[in-house]
Parts: C-alpha cells; structure tokens; sequence
C-alpha cells in the first residue's frame, strides 16, 4: 500500500485486543463454484485500486461513490473481455 500512499506504517492496534485473523476463514471457492467467478485483477492491481478508493474517499467522500462505479464498471469490462459468464459490459 505505501507504493500507492507514501507514508509510514505504525501498529495502532490495542496489545491486549484481540486478534480478528486468528476467527478469520475466507474462501472464494462458493463464488466459483456457484456463479463461475474468478478474480480478474491480480494482487497489485487490486491494491492499487483499494487504494485509490481510499485516497478518494479521504479527499472526498461524495466523489468515492463516483470512483465505486468507475471500478466496478472497469472490473467487470475486464471480466467481459475474459469471457466470465456473470460479465455484463
């Protein structure tokens, strides 16, 4: 992320808080089972773009649900061009 947002990274986080990575159990695996979904961004991409959002939303918040859409419309063009079958363009 600090590619995309220069600064520096500190641990905010409370020492005798609980940790919420050790309940976490994500999978896609339904997602591509079900509808046939794949990522069509890479890792880098999708940090870039998370992080665009970000920087939007923190600059100005109105202007976030404008690049919501762009990203989204971006996306899925991208999965159209792949031929995903949940694609609209």
């Amino acid at each position: 992320m600090l590619g995309h947002w220069p600064g520096q990274w500190r641990d905010a986080s409370a020492k005798q808080a609980p940790h919420e990575a050790g309940r976490l159990s994500l999978s896609a695996r339904k997602a591509q089972e079900l509808l046939q979904w794949r990522p069509v961004w890479g890792f880098s991409q999708g940090v870039e773009q998370s992080v665009a959002w970000y920087r939007q939303h923190a600059d100005n918040p109105v202007l976030s649900a404008r690049l919501t859409r762009e990203q989204i419309d971006l996306y899925t063009h991208r999965a159209a061009q792949l031929g995903l079958p949940w694609a609209t363009s």
